[in-house]
């Protein structure tokens, strides 16, 4: 007998379903399905008398086709029909129902039992396949009812098929649990396999696993930054330009070099002309430095002839209503000019000239100042003039009038640094204010110049 589960699915066993026992074969039942054979079913033989008309030879052999049935479904088996006997002829007579005069009822002729068969041989279930099936079949249904004594053969042969059915259904049973032994061992071990951890092989091969996986990441990095590369001198080669490297021949490298010495000496000519422009620079600064010595030297001049002048106009003026109880000082007292010097040291203004005009409007005389005003820390001066004058607020009103003062640079188109001329804003045109805001005007000039001053400094920090 086989163990492998092939020759389990060759006999019709699905898991553990147990064996079919064949039964004897009985009075079919109607299920509804075609049974070949006669209409009618055989029934138990008589064991009475029998008719003498009946043939010994007339038993037919029922055809038993064999019908595939599921394994819920029994085994149903079509036991063969006795053949009807022909009856004899007999003369007809004149009495109806009774038999011709000289014709004795005949014993039952000895029905000749057909060759005894042996039982069928019993073969195991696991090597029973479906035809083997089908003639065992067509055997018990090709038996012949024999009465009592073929009844019992059949039930002693059926009771010893039994047996031997009961036989192979333990040995499979036994399979069976050996087979369900087997498939429990071989599910601890997958368990144990599943429990168990990693085996030096494994740990080897996931350690290098993981090395794949480095470099594999490395190389992917590598490849984005040689895409990009590649974007980038694409981009390049678009525009005309390359970045890629090559070999470059003689006259290459002879014409590369030309251009460079060519680069040199337009930046070395630039540098000669930024330096000629320094020497102009430094030229005219010198110039600049002679020009306000001169001009410090007049301004001196012009101080002592400012001064003389003004002790001239003070002796010939008559003394005012404040100072006419109280002695005149001389003009050649020293004091006076001690306090003209602290003027001009407070306030960097430089009265040159003082001049008296004819009347105007209101019949008074417009005094001209010519000043100049100078910082310490620059050797820039302003040169100005200041003309005071009387004015009406408003023409209706001839009564009232107000002193006003009217401011007039010169000499600023003579200047040679036209930036500082930006730079005093407001002061390099003619304007006019009320004579009470002289002191604003004053400090107007010293921001004026502080600024400039400031910015000179700065250019100089960076130089």
């Amino acid at each position: 007998m086989a163990d492998s589960d092939d020759e389990f699915e060759n006999i019709g066993f699905q898991g553990t379903t147990p064996v079919k026992v064949e039964k004897p074969p009985s009075r079919a039942k109607s299920n509804g399905r075609a049974v070949a054979g006669p209409s009618n079913t055989n029934s138990k033989p008589k064991t009475g008398r029998t008719r003498s008309n009946e043939p010994t030879n007339t038993i037919a052999q029922a055809s038993v086709v064999p019908v595939e049935v599921s394994d819920t479904e029994e085994i149903e088996y079509v036991s063969p029909p006795q053949s009807q006997p022909q009856k004899p002829a007999t003369a007809r007579t004149g009495s109806k129902g009774k038999a011709p005069a000289g014709t004795a009822k005949k014993p039952n002729a000895a029905v000749q039992p057909p060759t005894k068969r042996g039982p069928p041989s019993v073969v195991e279930v696991m090597d029973v396949d479906e035809e083997d099936a089908t003639v065992r079949k067509r055997r018990a249904g090709a038996q012949p009812s024999r009465g009592t004594g073929n009844q019992r053969t059949r039930d002693s042969d059926w009771k010893e098929e039994e047996k031997k059915l009961r036989i192979q259904l333990a040995r499979v049973e036994d399979q069976l649990q050996t087979v369900d032994a087997n498939r429990q061992q071989l599910v601890d071990q997958l368990e144990e396999a599943f429990h168990t951890r990693h085996t030096e092989a494994e740990e080897a091969m996931l350690q290098q696993a993981k090395q794949y996986e480095i470099r594999l990441k490395t190389q992917e990095e590598m490849i984005q930054e040689l895409t990009s590369q590649l974007a980038r001198v694409d981009a390049l080669t678009r525009e005309g330009k390359t970045s890629t490297l090559h070999f470059l021949t003689r006259e290459a490298a002879e014409e590369e070099r030309r251009g460079i010495e060519r680069e040199v000496e337009r930046l070395k000519d630039q540098l000669k002309q930024k330096d000629v422009v320094i020497a102009e620079r430094d030229r005219k600064i010198v110039e600049h430095e002679g020009a306000i010595q001169v001009l410090r030297s007049d301004l001196k001049a012009e101080i002592e002839n400012t001064k003389m002048v003004t002790s001239r106009h003070a002796g010939r003026e008559p003394p005012s209503s404040a100072t006419r109880g109280r002695s005149q000082p001389h003009h050649d007292d020293p004091k006076v000019g001690q306090a003209v010097r602290l003027y001009e040291d407070l306030t960097n203004l430089l009265v040159l000239d003082v001049q008296l005009e004819k009347p105007g409007t209101l019949g008074k005389e417009d005094i001209l100042f010519r000043c100049i005003f100078s910082h310490r820390e620059t050797t820039n001066g302003l040169n100005f003039t200041l003309r005071e004058y009387c004015d009406f607020d408003d023409p209706s009103e001839t009564e009232r009038f107000t002193k006003k003062v009217m401011y007039t640079p010169y000499d600023l188109d003579k200047e040679p640094d036209q930036e500082y001329v930006e730079k005093l804003d407001f002061l390099s045109t003619q304007f006019t204010f009320n004579y009470t805001q002289l002191p604003v005007f004053l400090k107007s000039l010293n921001d004026a110049m502080e600024r400039v001053t400031s910015e000179e400094t700065a250019d100089e920090e960076d130089e």
